[in-house]
């Protein structure tokens, strides 16, 4: 994330901070553009994330990264599947960068037993092979 001032004194100090890949976006950027150049871009996307993270461990710096990965949720079933067409384009170019997950395993990670939830996990990839990573929390 890139500041015009101060760190903290932007988009960084109005948000929780996320550096996340384009992985979610795929499906918008293979319609924009070649499916090729969408699969570049949330390659080195994810590329870019370990960048980061190895870049602060490196230097020392405690941006306090947790590359645990992240949810995809739908709170109702309106939403759920939301991502199926995503999903499924990257798949059909050889990545699987996400994981799905039960609506308990959902609630479970985010401590809410008592609502229903559906949805898929991102694994952190480190690397920008579409594999999972040992990083993954």
């Amino acid at each position: 994330m890139l500041e015009k001032h101060i760190r903290g004194s932007g988009a960084g100090g109005r948000n929780g901070g996320f550096i996340m890949n384009w992985w979610s976006k795929y499906y918008s950027l293979m319609k924009q553009f070649l499916p090729k150049a969408a699969l570049g871009i949330c390659k080195l996307s994810a590329s870019a994330v370990g960048s980061i993270t190895d870049f602060c461990q490196s230097n020392n710096i405690d941006a306090d990264i947790r590359n645990g990965g992240w949810l995809w949720v739908a709170g109702n079933s309106a939403q759920a599947g939301a991502w199926g067409l995503t999903l499924s384009s990257i798949a059909s170019a050889g990545m699987h960068p996400f994981q799905r997950m039960g609506r308990g395993e959902i609630a479970e990670l985010i401590g809410s037993e008592g609502l229903r939830f559906w949805g898929v996990r991102f694994k952190y990839l480190h690397s920008p092979t579409g594999t999972s990573s040992s990083r993954v929390a």
